[in-house]
């Protein structure tokens, strides 16, 4: 029921289906590897999460990385997040970003926005998506957004907004990466 730290050097596999909760911080210097099997795991973080290590899988499932405190979270990833994982934002009171993050799969945004900035930029690979419930007001990007490798023939959704708002944008029959 408190942090959670994987030092460098260590690695931490899980291989079980259910929950795994840190009711505090984590700190990954290591390796997490969050599902080694068919699992479809989820990792709920109630405060910080830091990964200046690798959080991966090496499974068949489909695992879930949520972040969902009760008061604004920082993220920061100076490691990566890698393969077929979800991070998915559940916290009203927002996700600061410390440093940029690279999403590889998908970012599902259920609830509170994520304050980003030039520094601290949001990237959606070219084989990355965002999935953002647009019925929510205040679930969107508040800063710069990129995304990669758009292509004619697709359409992409940027859930931006400013305050309290959410104002989406739309790109089509766009090419390149844009910002």
């Amino acid at each position: 029921k408190g942090n959670c730290f994987i030092n460098a050097g260590a690695t931490y596999s899980l291989n079980f289906s259910g929950e795994f909760s840190v009711h505090r911080n984590l700190q990954v210097n290591g390796v997490f590897n969050i599902s080694t099997g068919n699992n479809s795991n989820s990792i709920k973080v109630k405060g910080d999460c830091i990964v200046d290590g690798t959080i991966t899988e090496s499974g068949t499932g489909s695992p879930v990385l949520v972040l969902e405190g009760m008061v604004s979270q920082q993220l920061g990833v100076k490691g990566q997040i890698s393969n077929s994982i979800t991070l998915k934002t559940n916290n009203l009171s927002g996700i600061l970003l410390i440093s940029p993050i690279l999403i590889n799969h998908k970012l599902e945004m259920v609830a509170g926005k994520i304050s980003t900035t030039d520094s601290t930029l949001l990237i959606i690979s070219s084989s990355g998506t965002i999935v953002a419930d647009s019925s929510q007001s205040s679930v969107f990007i508040n800063g710069p957004l990129q995304k990669q490798g758009i292509v004619a023939s697709s359409n992409f959704l940027f859930p931006v907004g400013a305050g309290s708002m959410q104002r989406w944008l739309r790109l089509q029959e766009a090419v390149g990466d844009y910002t």
